[in-house]
């Protein structure tokens, strides 16, 4: 039986095959040989999900609204780790996860690893040539963090907490 982390990444891949595609596009006149067209999408990506991580009080980090997931700042930590799945899998190699406590850091060091680490991958990105792989790879990087930012924004709104973006 599969589990629910499972499930959501075997939707998501799914999805990304069947609609990945659609938000891709290229200017017929100029053929593009990077990803200057994603900066904009990246810096917001970035700053809306630090915008979340900020919101919520340094004493609700360890808040989870049942048993069986992931506290706000385990979501906050796992986003941030996870690029660095991202990055392996760009580069062709395999992630060796650590033995991380995904509840170890602090507001303020979770915050600042995960800026770190998103500057990491636009870096790479944006010195990076187009390739249909590649970006199959970013569009799934940036649902990963669109579905556990879009998670931390439920456990906000659980906690009476309007989300930056509603603001």
């Amino acid at each position: 039986m599969m589990n629910r982390s499972g499930s959501f990444l075997m939707m998501g891949v799914l999805l990304l095959g069947l609609f990945g595609t659609a938000f891709v596009t290229q200017n017929d006149e100029q053929e593009a040989k990077g990803y200057e067209y994603l900066t904009q999408t990246l810096e917001n990506t970035k700053s809306q999900t630090l915008g979340v991580i900020n919101a919520m009080p340094a004493d609700k980090f360890s808040y989870k609204p049942v048993d069986d997931v992931r506290t706000f700042g385990a979501q906050a930590f796992h986003l941030a780790q996870a690029i660095d799945f991202f990055m392996a899998n760009f580069q062709g190699q395999q992630f060796q996860p650590g033995e991380t406590d995904e509840n170890s850091m602090t507001k303020e060091e979770v915050a600042k690893y995960y800026s770190e680490q998103f500057d990491k991958i636009t870096a790479y990105i944006m010195g990076a040539e187009e390739s249909g792989p590649l970006t199959a790879g970013i569009m799934f990087f940036l649902d990963h963090n669109a579905n556990h930012r879009g998670q931390m924004v439920t456990y906000l709104r659980l906690n009476g907490i309007t989300p930056p973006q509603s603001q």
